[in-house]
């Protein structure tokens, strides 16, 4: 899955009659890779993720990144921001935590916009037009207005991908459990979908018992795990 010229070595092995091994060793051949890239994806920024995806994430796919908490996980999450905001794409973030996001807020104010669901928001980062600050998880509908009142800003002459990340799926999940969280993704998934976006959900799925993990995975059309 790496782009770059490879050699191959084949050896071959052999057993005679008398069960002794024989050994030939053909010329070694070399193969150059070059990466393989499908139109109408949007790129992780985590190369050997992309290459395996053929190029990213398809457009508009909802797709669940299944992990526990890890630094592999946040370094997926930190390249997929920054490889929308970098390429000038309209890039949303719903999150509980700032983590190592805070200078994407003041640095891509045109495309980047946060969502803070924690009670102590007004303290965690300074009020900015791209930023919306909202009390935590325990009600749904203050993220739906949110989102809504930001759909009607979006500057439609704005071309090229969308996408969103949300890590609040197991807070929700813990608040609300598997019925209303399903319920509220089965709205937003498709919110998302038909504004543009290519979204990136993140669940630890070792905090839910196995059939709320279940009962959620089968609303999204791709899943990636960490493990």
């Amino acid at each position: 899955f790496r782009k770059g010229s490879v050699e191959i070595k084949p050896r071959i092995t052999c057993i005679d009659s008398t069960g002794h091994p024989l050994y030939r060793s053909p010329d070694p051949v070399v193969f150059n890779v070059s990466g393989a890239s499908l139109p109408g994806r949007v790129a992780t920024g985590y190369s050997d993720l992309d290459n395996l995806l053929f190029g990213g994430i398809p457009e508009n796919y909802s797709v669940l990144l299944s992990s526990p908490s890890s630094d592999e996980r946040e370094q997926l999450i930190k390249k997929f921001l920054e490889t929308g905001v970098t390429n000038g794409q309209v890039t949303y973030f719903i999150t509980s935590e700032i983590g190592q996001i805070a200078d994407m807020v003041e640095t891509y104010p045109s495309v980047f916009t946060l969502f803070l669901c924690n009670p102590r928001a007004e303290v965690m980062i300074k009020s900015l037009p791209n930023v919306n600050k909202l009390k935590g998880v325990e009600s749904l509908t203050d993220i739906e207005i949110a989102l809504i009142k930001s759909f009607r800003t979006l500057d439609q002459s704005r071309s090229g991908p969308k996408r969103a990340c949300i890590t609040i799926l197991s807070d929700v999940l813990l608040q609300h459990h598997a019925v209303i969280t399903r319920k509220w993704l089965g709205g937003l998934l498709p919110d998302l979908k038909s504004k543009g976006f290519t979204t990136l959900v993140v669940m630890n799925p070792q905090m839910h018992p196995s059939e709320e993990f279940q009962a959620i995975v089968g609303l999204f059309e791709g899943e990636i795990r960490i493990s």
